[in-house]
């Protein structure tokens, strides 16, 4: 996305120096981490829920070790487990279980951990294998266990003729009557020559990426295949050319039952400095009749539930879950598409974000009838989450600003005539009976909250803004 960051239509100071160039010699880079997912074919489906239960065995059994031991059960002192404690128990499981191995098994009891902590819990929910509230399918991975098979148009693994595999040189071994001090002299004389092998090894790998026809991955000596790989396959070769790394990664089931590959990626991208001008900055309202109502009039549709409604009240009503599953999947695959494009547009056009500070949560326990769906399908805090990812990645600057009157207060001389409360919801267009303006309720709430952030932030660049005095923070009793 970092192509069409700069609009045409920002022009460069007249006193910019022209030995500086404004984009790419100011650039710096960043690592993005990026979550990359393929659907499994079908082929794979009996595998991987196989190796789900035996996952879920591994949970349950951290999970009743952990609440045994904080509860005192073994000799009666409480001890909070770590996921390297844990992770002994398990030794030897490899043997045990058919699909998974030790790394599978200590990849989960690290993210029992994990959860362990952000809940404050010594036991969590129990995954179930089995019956009408069965855990959806999760195995999760670490990166050497994700195996990538370079092949050719045929099928078979490629060869480079005359281009034979660089030898990477081991590390000399220490000598019996060899002193320290020698041994060392010895090995940084070596280091150089490993490194110049060491690139020639990448170099070689990434020439054999190059000529592959495709890339079929492997799991645990299962071939697994996958739809639409072309970025996984992208990102491999950019590992192999040693731009970017493949992380940790999963398979996860959705309630249809599909299974998908998330693998974790750290792509090293370039982030542009941010572009000034008066038009640089925009003001977005969260609302649930639009999830997202920009100050230049632009706006993020919401309602793809309300739209497939109708749908997935009918396949319930004919007795078909699994197609009003595949309803509700279609209407947040939708309402995810346009959050995307909605937000890639966004940050490519502007410099400066201001979202109101509205609380979804708050919204959807307000008394009007329904409007709780409605917030829950605009999803106006996941739209703000990706505005901040993105915006993150381009170099904008994104934040929050008090929505307080931002909807009574117009926008041309911010007097309070606009309608307010709760009977004044359905009012989508007014005009000042200050100065006559004419506003659309939502794009007017935009236009104050882009002003209000403008001024806040030129006030901190200048140093202008009160800060409060920083509180003494010490830690809860009984943190662990």
């Amino acid at each position: 996305m970092n192509d069409t960051l700069v609009p045409a239509r920002f022009s460069l100071p007249a006193d910019w120096p022209e030995t500086v160039s404004f984009v790419f010699e100011q650039a710096d880079l960043v690592v993005s981490t990026l979550t990359l997912q393929s659907r499994v074919q079908k082929n794979a489906y009996a595998w991987l829920e196989q190796a789900a239960r035996e996952v879920n065995q591994v949970w349950n059994h951290a999970n009743a070790a952990t609440f045994k031991a904080w509860h005192g059960r073994y000799g009666g002192q409480q001890k909070w487990l770590s996921a390297f404690e844990v992770s002994d128990l398990f030794t030897g499981c490899g043997e045990v279980f058919e699909k998974i191995g030790i790394d599978t098994a200590q990849s989960v009891v690290a993210e029992h951990a994990v959860r362990r902590s952000q809940f404050s819990r010594s036991k969590l929910n129990w995954r179930k294998s089995g019956g009408s509230r069965r855990s959806l399918g999760w195995v999760p991975f670490k990166a050497p266990n994700l195996r990538f098979s370079l092949e050719d148009a045929h099928g078979k693994r490629v060869v480079l003729k005359g281009d034979k595999q660089p030898v990477v040189p081991a590390w000399p071994k220490k000598g019996e009557q060899e002193s320290t001090e020698d041994y060392k002299a010895r090995r940084a004389a070596f280091a150089p020559v490993r490194a110049q092998a060491e690139m020639a090894l990448q170099a070689w790998e990434y020439r054999r990426v190059q000529a592959a026809a495709k890339i079929s991955i492997g799991f645990m000596g299962k071939s697994i295949r996958v739809f639409n790989a072309n970025r996984l396959v992208e990102a491999y070769k950019l590992a192999c050319q040693g731009v970017g790394q493949l992380r940790a990664g999963n398979f996860s089931q959705d309630a249809v039952g599909d299974w998908y590959l998330n693998v974790v990626v750290d792509k090293v991208e370039l982030q542009l400095a941010p572009v000034f001008g008066p038009d640089s900055s925009i003001g977005m309202d969260p609302g649930q009749t639009n999830s997202m109502t920009g100050s230049d009039g632009r706006k993020l549709r919401s309602r793809r539930y309300r739209e497939m409604e109708p749908k997935i009240q009918q396949a319930q009503k004919h007795a078909h879950p699994g197609q009003a599953k595949r309803f509700n999947r279609k209407a947040k695959r939708q309402r995810l598409d346009d959050r995307n494009k909605f937000c890639r547009d966004v940050v490519g056009d502007y410099a400066r974000v201001w979202v109101g500070d509205l609380s979804p949560k708050k919204m959807a326990k307000s008394k009007l009838k329904g409007q709780a769906k409605s917030v829950h399908d605009a999803a106006p805090g996941a739209a703000y989450s990706t505005l901040e990812a993105m915006g993150h990645r381009a170099g904008r600057v994104v934040g929050k600003v008090n929505e307080r009157n931002s909807t009574r207060s117009c926008s041309n001389c911010q007097a309070l005539t606009g309608p307010a409360g709760l009977d004044g919801c359905v009012v989508r267009h007014w005009a000042c009976a200050a100065c006559g303006a004419a506003h659309d309720r939502d794009q007017n709430s935009g236009e104050n909250l882009r002003h209000a952030g403008e001024t806040g932030w030129q006030n901190r660049l200048l140093g202008l803004e009160k800060r409060a005095t920083p509180r003494y923070w010490r830690p809860f009793a009984g943190t662990r």
